[in-house]
C-alpha cells in the first residue's frame, strides 16, 4: 500500500506556486504527473470540466492514453462512467482498465482500444478524482498508474490537489486557456450526440424512415442520412435500429 510520500508533500508547494501563475490545462496535467503525482508511478494525467452543454470536455491529458483522448474529447453528462460517478457523488472512483469494461456498458463500445493500451501499458489502476469549487463538483482529473493501491492519506492527498484544481479553474485569468480546443489529427469521432441526432435516433427508435424523419424535423433526407450515420459510428454499429437501441441503453437522450 502507497502512502504519501516526503517527495509529494515536497512537490506540492512548487505546483501551487506553478498554479498560482494560473497556465493552461494542459501545462497542469504535465506539472501533476511530474510532481505531486510522481510518487504514485502515475503513466497518465487527464482532466475534464463539466460545460454549459451537459457535457463533459478533455482540457489537458498527458501520458500513455493519448490514442484515447479522441473519442473521449467530449462526453454526455448522462453517460454511465468513472468520471460521472465521481462527479455525482462527489468521491473518488477506482477501476482499472479492464475492470471498467465489465462495469460501465458504454465503455465497453470501446473495448479494442482500452484493450490496445492495456497491452502496452499493462491493467493499469484509475483514479478519478473530482474537481470541486465552492463546495461543487465542476468536473474530473484521472491518474493511471500502477503499483500499490493508495492509502487513506493518499487519497485524501487526492482529494485535496481536487479542490486546489476547482480554485484554478474557476478563477477569471484561466478562462481563456480553458476555451482553447486541441487541435487533433484523427477519424475517430468523440462519444457525443448532438441534439439533432438525438432526434433522428428517438424517431427512429419508433419505427420511422428517413424520409419520415425529414419530413417530421424538416431537415432534408441527405441531412437525416449524414447525422445518422455518425451517430452510428459514435455507437459503434452499422445498424439504425441497434444505433437507436444502443444510445437508449447507455442513457444517451434529449434532456427534457
Amino acid at each position: 500500500m502507497f502512502t504519501t510520500s516526503n517527495q509529494s508533500l515536497i512537490a506540492l508547494p512548487a505546483f501551487m506556486r506553478f498554479i498560482s501563475t494560473y497556465p493552461d490545462p494542459q501545462e497542469v496535467c504535465e506539472a501533476l504527473m511530474g510532481g505531486p503525482l510522481a510518487h504514485f508511478n502515475a503513466k497518465s494525467v487527464n482532466m475534464f470540466l463539466a460545460t454549459e452543454e451537459n457535457t463533459y470536455k478533455i482540457v489537458g491529458t498527458t501520458g500513455i492514453t493519448a490514442p484515447l483522448v479522441p473519442r473521449y474529447m467530449e462526453m454526455p453528462r448522462t453517460l454511465n462512467t468513472p468520471l460521472n460517478d465521481a462527479v455525482i457523488e462527489g468521491e473518488i472512483v477506482t477501476t482499472s482498465i479492464l475492470k471498467q469494461l465489465d462495469d460501465y456498458p458504454s465503455l465497453a463500445l470501446d473495448r479494442k482500444i482500452w484493450e490496445d493500451v492495456a497491452k502496452t501499458a499493462g491493467d493499469l489502476r484509475i483514479d478519478t478524482i473530482p474537481i470541486v469549487s465552492n463546495g461543487k463538483s465542476i468536473g474530473a482529473y484521472d491518474m493511471f498508474s500502477e503499483g500499490a493501491e493508495p492509502g487513506r492519506k493518499d487519497y485524501a492527498f487526492l482529494s485535496a490537489l481536487g479542490h486546489l484544481l476547482g480554485v484554478w479553474a474557476t478563477h477569471p485569468y484561466t478562462e481563456n486557456s480553458l476555451e482553447s480546443s486541441f487541435a487533433l489529427n484523427s477519424d475517430e469521432v468523440s462519444f457525443n450526440l448532438n441534439e439533432r441526432q438525438l432526434h433522428i435516433l428517438e424517431l427512429v427508435e419508433q419505427g420511422r424512415s428517413n424520409s419520415a424523419i425529414a419530413v417530421i424535423l424538416g431537415y432534408s433526407q441527405s441531412t437525416v442520412k449524414q447525422e445518422l450515420q455518425r451517430a452510428m459510428r459514435v455507437l459503434r454499429t452499422n445498424e439504425r435500429s441497434e444505433a437507436a437501441k444502443r444510445a437508449r441503453e447507455l442513457g444517451l437522450h434529449l434532456c427534457q
